[in-house]
Formats: structure tokens, sequence, C-alpha cells
């Protein structure tokens, strides 16, 4: 963690403790420089970050104050509901979302995708150039139907580093991880099988759920802790489940991470029942503190974790390249993909195995992690501005995604709508669970520096939000 982040995150925690009231004075720069033995420009970012996250405020010719703190809530969890995933209009909205040619301000706040700042582009390039002259002679075959052997040997190496047992055998490489969920989920099961989501989820599971002809049980999602265990626990119990899909490191939408107790228990009442839990963990390297936290894979004793991730998030969506981990089901996996995928681009493979084996991608997500922080920070300071009274927002602890409740009365659909016209994106909750409850949520990514046209945007959609409370308020008064 960044040194300044770290002064920021102890006047934080003296805040939160008590130590420090509302209308404290703060220690002069001068003597923050000498407490914590850090330079002027290092305590400046301290104090400038804790004004941006509204715990102080910078007084005229007077110093650094503390302020009075409102309390933050998550958002509010969906009820449980049973149902048939079926394909729907939500199809128009995600193909707006992150179809070719959107501005660049709706493809930056409602596509899941990082700035390209934050991509090691150079890197790749001198990659793909090294890989193009090594390998011009391999280019001319197909890969092998599990992917290239390479790969599967630096993705079991970065795997062994998070003490997970990986063989490169266990491994299947994919185009990208929906890819290798969906997969995973044809080879697991057939058509009328039981499988669990989350709501909200990622949309596209429910679709690819839809496209397998499988049922549904969708169990709430716990905005800052995960799926609801008690509620998981009860769908196992009554029905014959096969798979559990979720995202246990920095959840898409919500941002929420899994404690190590509750993954732990998870995967107990998964055993128990005999569910797989199919793992999808495309954000699991991008931990704000640089502490990548464990993937259930790590703590699986049964092999009951058919794990899948990629490096859409973390080097480029664009390299299509990601991965299934399952030595129980790596031959059902592979057999399943081979028919209509005989096997993924070779010289994508080859330049993400050359950049693994060269270690850069440790320390590129632990810089890529620190920049994603101050990029949630600067977006939830805005959001506060802007939202209307009543909003909650989402303090997710990595990944680079948002997820906020308006007050009862709110449409997110309709602001959607409203708002594509002013080159204004967002997520609407619905796509993410069809439930009546959906409609005041939204998603918003933060993988993008805030700028200037972010920042309007951002307030559009603040603007845009009171202004659709105050008609319903309006409308409401009149009858």
């Amino acid at each position: 963690m960044a040194r300044y982040r770290a002064i920021a995150q102890e006047i934080k925690d003296e805040i939160a403790s008590g130590a420090l009231d509302a209308g404290d004075k703060l220690p002069s720069l001068r003597h923050a420089c000498h407490r914590w033995r850090v330079s002027l420009i290092t305590a400046k970012g301290a104090y400038r970050l804790l004004e941006r996250q509204g715990f102080i405020e910078a007084r005229p010719q007077s110093g650094y104050y503390v302020l009075q703190q409102t309390t933050r809530e998550e958002p509010t969890a969906y009820p449980a509901r049973k149902r048939v995933a079926s394909p729907s209009d939500e199809l128009r909205i995600i193909s707006h979302i992150v179809g070719a040619g959107s501005p660049d301000s709706i493809r930056s706040l409602g596509a899941a995708i990082p700035g390209p700042e934050l991509l090691p582009l150079k890197a790749l390039r001198r990659y793909s150039a090294r890989v193009a002259r090594r390998s011009g002679l391999s280019m001319s075959e197909y890969p092998p139907p599990s992917g290239s052997e390479r790969l599967r040997e630096e993705i079991a190496r970065h795997y062994r580093a998070l003490r997970a047992k990986v063989l490169p055998g266990d491994i299947v490489i994919h185009n990208g991880a929906l890819d290798a969920i969906c997969t995973t989920l044809r080879s697991l099961t057939k058509p009328g099988d039981t499988i669990v989501l989350e709501s909200p989820t990622y949309y596209l599971f429910m679709h690819a759920a839809a496209a397998l002809s499988l049922r549904v049980i969708s169990v709430p999602h716990i905005p800052g802790e995960g799926i609801d265990l008690k509620l998981l626990r009860d769908a196992l119990r009554s029905h014959s489940i096969t798979a559990i899909v979720l995202i246990p490191n920095f959840h898409n939408p919500t941002g929420s991470l899994m404690s190590l107790r509750a993954k732990q228990e998870l995967l107990h009442v998964a055993y128990k029942y005999g569910a797989t839990v199919v793992e999808d963990d495309v954000y699991g390297e991008l931990a704000f503190n640089g502490e990548r936290p464990p993937p259930l894979l790590a703590l699986d004793t049964h092999g009951i974790v058919a794990h899948c991730s990629s490096v859409s998030k973390i080097l480029g969506p664009g390299l299509r390249v990601g991965w299934s981990v399952s030595r129980r089901h790596q031959p059902a996996i592979e057999q399943a993909r081979f028919p209509e995928t005989v096997s993924c681009p070779a010289l994508t493979q080859e330049v993400v195995a050359e950049y693994l084996s060269c270690d850069g991608l440790k320390r590129h997500s632990r810089l890529m992690g620190s920049k994603l922080a101050q990029h949630a920070e600067d977006y939830y300071a805005t959001l506060q501005r802007t939202l209307p009274r009543g909003a909650r927002i989402t303090r997710p602890q990595g990944g680079f995604l948002l997820w906020i409740e308006l007050p009862q009365g709110a449409d997110t659909t309709e602001l959607f709508t409203s708002l594509a016209s002013k080159r204004t994106g967002l997520t609407p909750g619905i796509i993410f669970g069809n439930h009546p409850e959906a409609r005041r949520f939204f998603r918003l990514s933060c993988g993008s520096q805030l700028s200037p046209q972010i920042e309007q945007a951002i307030m559009r959609i603040g603007e845009g939000a009171c202004e659709q409370l105050n008609v319903r308020s309006r409308s409401n008064r009149s009858r």
C-alpha cells in the first residue's frame, strides 16, 4: 500500500475508534511529516485523500479538522426467488453497453473494462514481437485442445504460489472466463438440472443457464458479504442442485469480498450436499491493499471447485485468454468444448505465457490495485455529492465496480434510456437479476481514471435520478 494511503488509513482508524472526534484538529502538515517520517508531498497526499473521502476539511489559515461522519450503509439485498432463467429484452441493454461504437463515457461507466492506461500494453507489444519471431512455425499448426502446454505450466505455477495444488493437466484454456464458465456448466449438467445463482450476479450467467435449459434458484447476495449462506443451505437442503455459480472475490456487480470464514463454510455446505462450486475469479488479482485474497480453489480439500478466470481484467480484454481449473472435471470440460472450439489462438496464448514467465503479473496487479483504489475513492466522493439523499454505495476492497441503490421510486432502466442520448452510461440493475427490486439499483465501473468528462457524466446521473424522484413525488402528491 502506498505510504500516503497507509497514513490516511491510520487516521481513519483513529476516527472510527473515537480517538479523533468531529471538530478535532489534525496535526499540521509539518508535524505530520515529523510524526510519520515522510515528505511534505506524502503528508499532503494523505490529507487530500481524506478530504476527498469526506473525513476531514481544510479551513483557511487554520488547518485540517475532522468532519462529522455520516452513516455509510451498504445497499440492501434482494429477497430470494426461484425462477427459470429466460432471455428477454435485457439483451438489448447489454448489447448497447458493450457494443462497438458506443461513446467513451458510456463504455467507461457502463462496461466492466479497465482503462487502457492501467494495462501493460508496452510490455505486451514487446512480448508479442518476441513470440512472433520465436514461434513463427507454430502458427501453422493447431495448439493442443486443452491449450498451450507452456501457458498451462505458467498458470499452474501461479496457482501453486497461492497454495492451490494445481497441475498443468488440470487446466483447459478458453476464449475468456465466460467461455470457461459456460463450457464448465455444459460439462457438469444436462437440460432440466438445477443450479444456484446469486442475485444479483453477472448478467450473462442467467442467459447461459437459459441456453443450457437449466433451472435457476436465485439466492440473495448480501452486498459487502457475499451469498446468503443460510438461504443457500436451505436451497441445497430442499432441492437437488448440481452446481453453484458465484464470484467470491470482488463480486460483479457489487464488488463484495467474501471473508475466509464464509468461503470455508460455503465449501463445507456444498460438499455436504454434493454440489460443484463454479468459481468466477476474474477480479481476484485486483485487491486494493495488494494482498490477493485466496480463491476457493486454494481452500478446496475435496475437489468440488471448478475454478474459472482470465487475463481480461488485468492484461486486456482483447487477448481473450481464459482458463478452467479442475482435476476432477478437466476431461469432461475439454470434451465439452472440443466440438465448438478445437483450440484457442496460439499467438495470444504464447504472449500471456511469456508475460507470466517473467513474473510481471504480481507486480502489475499490485500497482493496478493501488490505482483502482484511488479511482474508487474518487468516484465514491463524486457520487456522494451528486446522488439523491438516501442513496447507498458499496465500498469495495478490490476490482473496479460500484453498486448503487437509489431511494424508493427510482427506476434505473428508465434512467439508463434517458441518459444514453446524453452520452452518459450506467448499467441498470434489472439485467443482474430480473426482480422488481432491481430497478432501484445500478452498477458503475471505475476502471478509468476520473476525468472531467466522466465527472460530468456522473453529475448527469445524479441530476437525472433527482429529477426522476421529484417527478414521482409530485405525481404522488397530486393523487
